[in-house]
């Protein structure tokens, strides 16, 4: 499913990208070298392609629901 232009696929990809930056930081403590913390983090967090995926399953229908609402708005008399 292409999302191009699409700001809150966007706005999850960063998020992403800093929860997994963030918990590569707190596994630095335990001795990993910034390597084996990136890839310790990527592990625990699992599949970016389901997340982005499970995400717009969300959206989707979201977005739809919000477009019919502001239909309805555009045409009262």
């Amino acid at each position: 499913m292409a999302t191009r232009g699409f700001k809150g696929d966007d706005d999850l990809q960063r998020e992403i990208r800093q929860h997994l930056e963030l918990d590569a930081e707190e596994r630095r403590p335990d001795g990993l070298s910034p390597e084996d913390a990136r890839r310790a983090a990527a592990m625990a967090f699992g599949s970016v392609a389901a997340v982005r995926e499970d995400a717009r399953t969300v959206w989707f229908p979201l977005w739809i629901q919000q477009a019919g609402q502001d239909l309805r708005k555009a045409t009262r008399p």
